[in-house]
């Protein structure tokens, strides 16, 4: 392997109010992410990529806590003793990473479809009843809204419900 990917996130600290850089995870080329231990994940304990130039540009790009960065890093030799074994297997001081299985997940566009309907009725009739002459001031006409909304939003729950 050449180079690794590598996250970057500001995180809370033990005392939960300083930030902290911590490296949390390790991608290889070909795709397989690997998880970095809670008490291994702040950057200071990554010696090898803390003194390198990317470090210090990593520093000035995250300011806010759960910011991330992912950087791709070529291996030194340096990095390659700490981050990989003689069969390449991807490690870190006394032990080896975990691999992480990223699930991707499916929207569900019916849901949307619904929704979306549901709002262009609701918006007509509002439309319709602000100048029907129901409501003579702006508190009735949006008391008789919000009662539509909520009955809009109890026939949506029954009609998901009919579809499962």
């Amino acid at each position: 392997m050449e180079k690794l990917r590598f996250t970057f996130a500001v995180l809370a600290a033990s005392d939960g109010k300083t930030n902290v850089i911590c490296i949390t995870s390790i991608e290889t080329p070909d795709g397989l992410v690997f998880g970095i231990p809670d008490d291994q994940k702040p950057a200071s304990k990554h010696t090898g990529i803390s003194t390198s130039d990317v470090y210090t540009k990593i520093k000035n790009s995250l300011k806010r806590r759960h910011q991330t960065r992912k950087l791709w890093i070529p291996l030194t030799a340096e990095l390659r003793k700490i981050y990989l074994d003689e069969g390449e297997n991807i490690q870190f001081g006394d032990q080896y990473l975990e691999e992480i299985k990223e699930e991707t997940k499916l929207s569900n566009n019916n849901s949307t479809e619904i929704g979306n309907k549901n709002l262009g009725k609701t918006a007509e009739r509002f439309l319709l009843d602000k100048f029907s002459g129901k409501a003579s001031n702006v508190d009735q006409m949006l008391r008789m809204n919000m009662r539509m909304s909520v009955h809009d939003s109890r026939s949506y729950r029954m009609q998901k419900k009919l579809k499962l």
